[in-house]
């Protein structure tokens, strides 16, 4: 039996981390639903919850890890401005 949690992939049947092109956008949605709702018994909705950062304008900001061909991860930075007295700053908040 595998011990999946110290299971190791060859780096070589990974590809990326890399952006996330506009194409592979439905994909990564789909993924993303996947882990944060499906696979919670929730409805998949995580491009209706979220729309400012899941939307393909936003394509840019992810990055993602394909195994096999599939993706397996991806991570996405929102770019947002704050304002903490008088300073403005330019963050990038981070999510799954």
């Amino acid at each position: 039996m595998i011990d999946q949690a110290n299971a190791r992939i060859p780096l070589d049947d990974l590809d990326g981390p890399r952006g996330c092109q506009r194409h592979e956008f439905g994909e990564l949605l789909d993924f993303v639903n996947f882990v944060f709702r499906s696979d919670q018994g929730r409805r998949p909705s995580m491009g209706g919850d979220y729309p400012h950062l899941y939307n393909e304008a936003n394509c840019e900001n992810f990055r993602r890890i394909r195994h096999r061909g599939r993706i397996v991860s991806c991570v996405n930075i929102y770019p947002a401005l704050i304002q903490w007295g008088d300073a403005v700053l330019k963050i990038g908040a981070i999510g799954g």
